[in-house]
């Protein structure tokens, strides 16, 4: 690269003569004729430069967008469909089993759940019927109640009806005996109930297994295809050679025998 000319050389002495000292030194003149041609290596050695900044650019690019890739975009390139993530399977809950069963052991299944309540709400502890076989038997055991004093007192007496009290116990027992029977059968019902959700959940928990394995297996493999596609771009694109233009190649070659040298 010429920085710059000069048409004239220079010196500086003293004025007697002595010590003169030269400071510039003219431009040969077979620079000046070969200006042309050194002008045009130039100009060559600048498009060299350009071409192959542009050339690492592209490869550059290039690389970027391989490391970029995405697996889907792969896929769909390539027609491989990606297995789709499993949904997870919905084990019975109690509305499905009971909806599952026929018509006749539905009905059984009702009717016993209502009788256990209803036989329930008269005899347990809160129970009407239990709270009032209560009232009875303390009225029994104490007959007569007196409130107030003196003169001003009232008596209330209690008087249970002949055969009241048995017909109640009677009747009292009955109903437990029933909603004993009753809680029997439907505690059955609930326990093969409880027995099927259980075996629906453990069926639900390996189907889940066995599908997320092969869900995994599939996209293991899908990815595994894909990154080995993904560095086989890459190192294509590493390997790719820079194309001079013929019109480059003698200052090329001119460029790399001065590096030897």
């Amino acid at each position: 690269m010429i920085k710059s000319f000069q048409f004239y050389g220079q010196s500086v002495s003293l004025l007697s003569g002595e010590s003169k000292r030269v400071l510039a030194i003219p431009t040969s003149i077979e620079v000046i004729k070969n200006l042309s041609n050194t002008l045009k290596d130039i100009n060559h050695l600048k498009q060299l430069q350009a071409w192959l900044r542009e050339a690492i650019k592209a490869k550059e690019k290039l690389t970027q967008y391989y490391r970029g890739y995405e697996l889907s975009a792969w896929a769909k390139e390539n027609g491989i469909d990606l297995p789709a993530r499993p949904q997870e399977h919905e084990p019975l809950d109690e509305d499905a089993y009971i909806s599952n069963l026929d018509v006749k052991e539905r009905a059984r299944y009702y009717n016993l759940e209502t009788a256990c309540s209803t036989l329930g709400k008269v005899i347990h502890p809160t129970g009407t019927f239990a709270i009032a076989r209560k009232n009875m038997m303390e009225r029994k055991h104490h007959p007569y109640e007196m409130f107030g004093s003196g003169r001003d007192s009232i008596i209330y007496e209690n008087t249970i009806p002949a055969g009241m009290e048995e017909a109640v116990e009677k009747k009292f027992f009955e109903l437990q005996a029933q909603h004993r029977e009753y809680q029997k059968q439907l505690n059955a019902m609930k326990f093969a109930m409880e027995e099927a959700i259980s075996e629906s959940e453990a069926e639900c928990r390996l189907k889940d297994k066995e599908a997320r394995d092969e869900y995994l297996e599939k996209l293991e493999t899908a990815q595994k295809q894909f990154k080995d596609w993904r560095e086989n771009k890459l190192v294509e694109v590493k390997n790719l050679k820079i194309i001079v233009p013929d019109s480059l190649l003698e200052i090329m070659h001119a460029v790399q025998n001065s590096i030897k040298k």
